[in-house]
């Protein structure tokens, strides 16, 4: 032993005699041997697997003595991943000392082999010799566990603490990524048609108007690159649009503006195309097809016609001569949809109640059978479907220009048209029940009772377009004037009127608003609501203000359309009586000056012996009257066609 530590301080003092080493255990053995010092360049301690970082194992503190020829006994060397350990080395030492431990990492294992205790960790410190020469020693005081901080490692040349330095370059985890090659395409490969034949050009910035971040008015060009924007998309502004382009344009148009929108020009050089092609050429082709594939799968039975077809037809080829195969299938799928009626909705089949027959007596030799013969609530209920299957296809397009009011509404508002007839036709046919010359006074008064008992159920069903058609024949002027049997009614008729009643009241149908407000589908409003509100906004508002498009009204109109979409949406679950079906659909009526003249001969006019002469010219005046609808005396649209 005392051989070893001889040969160990010689050879010590003739490599250095600047600096001195010494290390103790704070659990060293009596019996165990000293191994000989280690020189800081020969030590493995202080390289990990993969980095030459020293992790803690013990927190316990080391005191280092000043003699150097202590002895030393089981000192273990571990290999950790931090550099938590390594403090105030300098670039040169740190650089000699892990040239060595990557070169000689395989003397490693022999080194730990010769050691025993884990629990010993080593504290390096820097110091620079007189002669210049840098090499490590021992602290002569006791030291707390070291860090390598973000200044250190600037003073080392390290860029972070977990990455040393060999000389002057770096040890990293790996080599270095190359930069991806910038790609580079053909414009040419994007476009059907040869690239000096593109001729779309935005419109100047001047030709939208901007309030409050809504479009107020603006050219169509401008309407078609706010739809198909890069940098904006707004799906209400796409709702609007689609129900409302109608009004200042037609269908033919407008697909072929999407169509110059989608060959955009690449305005860019040859070298740029790559990105303009990312950032704007394939937003803006996705927003057009998205704005197609709408379309199509809401108003494909409205607008595309046979000739709608070819014009969408030949667009899917020109956008697979684009190299955009993938944006033409999702055309083509959403055609496959529409034409095998495969919506994608989940339809959720709810039984509806079961039906109210007729109950005829078995020696009941009555041959024909009328409508108020039936259950009341079962003829309120074939109403709703009859009304709803004429409210649902109304048409968005039928909404605008008051094509109901126009020479040719029959063609331009088809759906409009007959449910607006069936109204009129249905108050008629009230008067003309009423008013049947054979029917005896109290059969009258109970033929008034059922009406308004009819009128009672359809309000319940919210059926409202039947509670002003029937409550509108009951008001017209040949039963209004019928004061006796107005007295007979029972006072339940007379509750359910006053009731009815408050539904036509109120400013602007105020009354009837408040309580669609507040009713759950399906429903059927009174369509007489929502052509009085799309008169106001086509008479109210201009079409164009200087020059440009007003899409502010367009935004109105796109409202009351989409309150109309919402009622459309769900239907009655009641079950088709036919037989009661076909009567309700069969009923006529009589003219209204023959239901004034039956209405003269039930109760004859009060007339005064003076004014006898003029009775007559009197009773020609009223009859004269034609109003089928209700008698409020704000504006509202002509119900009769």
């Amino acid at each position: 032993m005392n051989e070893h530590k001889s040969s160990s301080t010689t050879t010590d003092a003739t490599s250095t005699k600047s600096s001195k080493l010494s290390v103790i255990s704070s659990t060293c053995s009596p019996t165990s041997t000293t191994p000989p010092p280690i020189s800081i360049l020969q030590r493995p301690l202080a390289i990990g697997r993969r980095r030459g970082t020293v992790k803690h194992t013990s927190s316990s503190s080391f005191v280092i003595p000043s003699s150097t020829s202590s002895s030393v006994s089981n000192v273990p060397f571990s290999l950790n991943d931090d550099m938590d350990d390594v403090k105030n080395v300098d670039s040169k030492t740190l650089t000699s000392y892990h040239s060595f431990s990557l070169l000689q990492s395989s003397t490693v294992s022999n080194d730990l082999s010769n050691t025993n205790n884990n629990n010993i960790d080593v504290a390096i410190s820097n110091s620079n010799s007189k002669n210049g020469n840098d090499e490590s020693s021992l602290s002569s005081t006791p030291t707390s566990t070291p860090t390598l901080s973000t200044t250190d490692c600037k003073q080392n040349n390290l860029s972070n603490p977990s990455t040393p330095t060999i000389g002057s370059g770096t040890i990293s985890k790996g080599s270095a990524r190359k930069p991806k090659p910038m790609e580079t395409f053909n414009p040419q490969d994007f476009y059907s048609v040869e690239l000096s034949q593109l001729t779309y050009k935005e419109d100047p910035p001047e030709n939208i108007v901007i309030v409050d971040g809504q479009i107020e008015h603006a050219s169509l060009n401008k309407l078609i690159e706010e739809l198909t924007s890069h940098v904006n998309y707004d799906i209400h502004f796409l709702h609007t649009f689609m129900l409302t382009f109608r009004n200042f344009t037609d269908k033919e148009t407008i697909f072929k503006k999407l169509e110059e929108r989608f060959n955009y020009p690449p305005n860019c050089p040859p070298e740029e195309f790559a990105t303009f092609k990312r950032e704007v050429l394939d937003k803006v082709r996705l927003r057009i097809i998205n704005c197609i594939k709408y379309w199509i799968e809401n108003f494909f039975v409205f607008d595309f016609d046979n000739e709608m077809m070819q014009i969408l037809n030949r667009f899917i080829e020109m956008v697979k001569k684009s190299n955009q195969t993938a944006l033409a299938s999702v055309l083509e799928k959403a055609l496959d949809r529409v034409k095998n009626n495969d919506t994608g909705k989940v339809i959720t089949q709810v039984k509806g109640p079961e039906i109210l027959k007729l109950k005829k007596g078995l020696f009941n030799k009555k041959k024909e059978y009328g409508i108020l013969d039936y259950p009341i609530l079962e003829i309120a209920r074939q109403i709703c479907l009859i009304d709803y299957a004429m409210f649902k296809t109304i048409e968005p397009k039928e909404c605008l220009n008051q094509a109901w009011n126009k020479e040719h509404r029959v063609t331009k508002a088809p759906n409009i048209s007959k449910m607006i007839q069936y109204f009129n036709l249905l108050s008629g046919y009230v008067a003309t029940e009423v008013l049947r010359p054979e029917l005896e006074p109290e059969k009258r008064v109970k033929t008034v009772e059922k009406f308004l008992e009819l009128a009672n159920h359809c309000k319940n069903l919210n059926n409202f377009n039947a509670v002003f058609s029937i409550m509108s024949g009951l008001n017209s002027s040949a039963v209004h004037r019928l004061s006796k049997v107005w007295d007979a009614i029972s006072e339940e008729s007379k509750k359910i009127r006053e009731d009815l009643e408050y539904l036509r009241q109120g400013n602007n149908f105020s009354n009837l608003r408040n309580v669609l407000k507040n009713v759950n589908p399906p429903c059927v409003p009174f369509n007489g609501l929502f052509l009085t509100d799309l008169t106001f906004i086509e008479d109210g508002a201009p079409k164009y203000i200087n020059g440009l498009i007003n899409f502010g009204k367009c935004r109105l109109f796109a409202k009351v359309i989409r309150d109309i979409q919402t009622y459309q949406n769900t239907r009655y679950n009641f079950e088709e009586y036919p037989e009661l079906k076909e009567l309700l659909l069969g009923i006529t009526k009589l003219s209204d000056d023959e239901l004034f003249n039956l209405s003269l001969q039930i109760e004859p006019r009060k007339q005064k012996k003076k004014k006898a002469a003029g009775a007559s010219s009197t009773a020609g005046a009223s009859a004269s009257m034609t109003k089928d609808d209700d008698d409020e005396d704000k504006p509202k649209p002509n119900m009769d066609l």
